[in-house]
């Protein structure tokens, strides 16, 4: 690992492995369709499809950590949905 006579033997080994992290398919990237928010239930809908899109990666570190963010957000707008839901009914009482 060490040997200076392998140095070359691993800048390309290095290289080859750089190389084949790029260029992947990741899939599309946007369907074309304009995203049009009007209300907490859009964000909903986008947030999930971003996490369904998201776990047809492959595994790694940073994908677990976007999933779990994504989820975590979701998670607020589901409480903050509710919310807005039990307002709407305590108007309609008023």
């Amino acid at each position: 690992m060490h040997d200076p006579a392998k140095a070359q033997e691993r800048k390309e080994a290095r290289s080859r492995g750089g190389r084949a992290r790029h260029g992947r398919n990741l899939g599309h990237v946007h369907n074309g369709e304009p995203v049009h928010i009007g209300e907490l239930a859009d964000v909903v809908k986008v947030l999930e499809a971003e996490l369904n899109d998201l776990l047809t990666l492959e595994v790694s570190v940073s994908r677990a950590r976007a999933v779990g963010y994504l989820c975590g957000v979701l998670v607020g707008a589901y409480k903050d949905s509710e919310l807005e839901a039990r307002i709407a009914a305590l108007e309609a009482q008023l």
